[in-house]
């Protein structure tokens, strides 16, 4: 029989479901990993996409704006 600390000892079914417990922690440990890691994936990506959308649609909406405040200053001479 497995002896723990050199008094104690386990039974083998005991044993048996300790080691199953520890395989099954370590299993929804690299789950949970992958979950995080997944999770901050999709969020960087997500940050990442939404800069390059707002950047591009200002370099192509800036000369629109810029065209339209010209020709508004044009439509109303100053005084």
């Amino acid at each position: 029989m497995p002896e723990i600390l050199g008094c104690l000892t386990l039974s083998p079914v005991f044993s048996q479901l300790a080691s199953q417990l520890s395989i099954y922690s370590i299993h929804l440990s690299k789950f949970l990993f992958g979950l995080y890691f997944a999770s901050f994936t999709i969020h960087w990506l997500a940050g990442w996409l939404a800069g390059w959308i707002a950047t591009s649609l200002s370099i192509f909406l800036a000369p629109f704006g810029f065209l339209k405040a010209v020709c508004l200053c044009r439509s109303q001479p100053l005084n």
